[in-house]
């Protein structure tokens, strides 16, 4: 398991096993909700409790529906991921990784790289 996260109420717990995200009530230890992403690693919620992301998908975070899917390089990961103060935007940081036939995907290919998506829309500028 690479990330957790309490919801912003406390009553809730997010957990991202490999892909597996699982929200857990936290006073009797229910899962409550099982969604799959492609993220393997991070998991944030939003201020407000209703959603859930790992950076590359947007969760409901009360019937686990995938809300949109957030653009992010398909050779990349997404390793931190967080939402801004009011919810309106979504920030993750990861890195690109080159994988053609001359250079094979390895770390030593890795580019740092951010991305801000609006929360409603998943517009993405990338961040420089």
């Amino acid at each position: 398991m690479f990330g957790v996260a309490f919801s912003p109420d406390g009553q809730r717990l997010v957990s991202n096993a490999s892909g597996t995200l699982h929200i857990w009530r936290i006073s009797d230890g229910a899962l409550l909700l099982t969604m799959t992403s492609v993220n393997t690693f991070t998991v944030a919620w939003s201020p407000d409790g209703r959603y859930v992301t790992t950076g590359f998908e947007l969760f409901d975070a009360t019937t686990g529906a995938l809300v949109r899917n957030l653009p992010w390089p398909s050779t990349g990961d997404i390793t931190s991921v967080t939402f801004n103060k009011d919810g309106s935007a979504i920030v993750a940081g990861g890195e690109e990784i080159a994988n053609t036939p001359t250079k094979p995907r390895s770390v030593t290919s890795a580019s740092p790289m951010a991305r801000c998506w609006r929360t409603s829309t998943s517009r993405a500028p990338t961040l420089t």
